[in-house]
């Protein structure tokens, strides 16, 4: 049986969440998709990403994105970083109860989970696939996520360890499990 996108999107039950998106999803075409979907979402956009969002240069403001022959309603953030460069959201979240800090706040938690696709992306090569066939790929999948839980609980145990063993002392840093290492290392034990 196929499913679309759309069922599976509606079969997982996305319809009370609000996802965030990073960089590069931002289009007219997913944006009407999401909407014909009722699923709500927070996006971080590029410079230049849609005419719409480069124009609309006030803090808080609502536009009207433009697919086919219809006009989504969508709401552009911008506000400053630490750093001083500005980061701009567009989401269809339209009620004004939540501000400019909220969704700040709100898109900075993803941070953590970001660090996470890095580390199973890059670290752990998630992507790098032993074979072709949906059963090697999920087969594939699923064993680099029990790989990376499992190296995960042995970190946690190692930094125990190192702070049991490091207490009273007076360090000039702070020793923790290198995480390229701890991840490097039990893969010749695991996978043959």
């Amino acid at each position: 049986m196929h499913h679309t996108p759309k069922h599976l999107l509606l079969v997982i039950g996305l319809k009370n969440d609000l996802i965030l998106f990073d960089r590069g999803y931002p289009s007219r075409k997913f944006i009407a998709f999401l909407e014909e979907c009722g699923i709500k979402y927070v996006m971080r956009c590029q410079k230049g990403t849609m005419l719409e969002v480069t124009q609309a240069k006030d803090s808080d403001q609502n536009i009207g994105i433009v697919w086919k022959d219809e006009t989504l309603t969508a709401r552009v953030l911008r506000f400053q970083l630490d750093s001083g460069i500005e980061e701009v959201l567009v989401t269809n979240v339209l009620e004004e109860t939540l501000g400019i800090t909220e969704f700040k706040d709100l898109y900075f938690k993803r941070w953590g989970i970001e660090s996470k696709y890095d580390e199973l992306k890059n670290k752990l090569q998630i992507e790098n696939f032993t074979g072709y066939t949906p059963l090697a790929i999920e087969q594939d999948f699923y064993a680099s996520l029990y790989l990376i839980n499992m190296v995960s609980l042995l970190k946690n145990e190692a930094n125990e360890i190192i702070n049991h063993g490091d207490k009273g002392k007076k360090l000039k840093y702070t020793y923790k499990v290198n995480t390229s290492a701890r991840l490097s290392y039990p893969l010749p034990y695991l996978v043959r």
